[in-house]
């Protein structure tokens, strides 16, 4: 699937972030910080599942390993997160293991880079995490068939 798919922003968390203090502050995640759409798709000559996001503005990224399934595509200045890929041939899943393993790799990924990140990047991995579980079925329709 290489169509885009546009992001609700209603169902995407854009609460405030309350900061414990004598004084009321509120702060709210950049709409920059937000993705525009999302798409999935699997590179059979790669052996590789790509998920992508588009921002409002795009920028350099540097690949960051995570381990040997999956890497991240991240924004050099912002630290938005542009892309996850996922070494499948590496997996050694079938099609049917592979729509419950790579998901869930991927959000324990994306949530574990979120806690690690303690300034707005971390709300920024949260909200990407938001949209993959959302359009989880359009996403990895292309590795249902897989084999």
């Amino acid at each position: 699937m290489n169509d885009w798919i546009p992001i609700d922003l209603d169902k995407v968390s854009t609460e405030p972030i309350r900061v414990p203090d004598d004084v009321h502050i509120e702060l709210y995640l950049s709409p920059f910080a937000i993705p525009e759409a999302v798409r999935g798709r699997f590179d059979k000559k790669q052996g590789k599942f790509f998920i992508e996001f588009r921002y409002s503005s795009n920028e350099p990224t540097l690949r960051e390993r995570q381990n040997d399934d999956i890497a991240l595509h991240v924004g050099k200045r912002s630290g938005r997160l542009y892309g996850i890929e996922v070494n499948v041939e590496h997996a050694q899943a079938k099609s049917v293991t592979l729509t419950t393993y790579i998901p869930k790799k991927i959000s324990e990924t994306i949530k574990r880079l979120a806690n690690d990140r303690p300034d707005y990047r971390g709300d920024n991995f949260r909200v990407t995490n938001e949209v993959v579980d959302d359009r989880r079925d359009l996403l990895f329709r292309d590795l249902a068939t897989v084999s």
